[in-house]
């Protein structure tokens, strides 16, 4: 079952705004990582990756889950919103 990357960073950090493609961009260049061979270690398509770097798509939760293992970040690295107000 695909789960929402949104939906999930607003109900664990009360976050309102999606998953930062540019943060992930900066993150795997920073990495010397090819958009090539990040697709193959995540198992996904080149497309994919460029498209989650470019906000179109956000991965899906299995996705996320292992990009923040295999870079070793929270996942409050990837949001690029503010809290909400309580």
């Amino acid at each position: 079952m695909s789960r929402n990357v949104t939906l999930v960073l607003n109900i664990l950090l009360g976050v309102d705004v999606p998953f930062d493609g540019e943060k992930f961009r900066r993150l795997r260049t920073r990495e010397g990582l090819s958009v090539a061979s990040i697709a193959d270690y995540f198992g996904v398509a080149r497309n994919t990756i460029y498209r989650w770097e470019a906000g179109k798509v956000e991965p899906e939760f299995d996705n996320l889950n292992q990009i923040l293992s295999y870079f070793n970040v929270g996942l409050d690295f990837f949001s690029k919103g503010k809290k909400k107000a309580a």
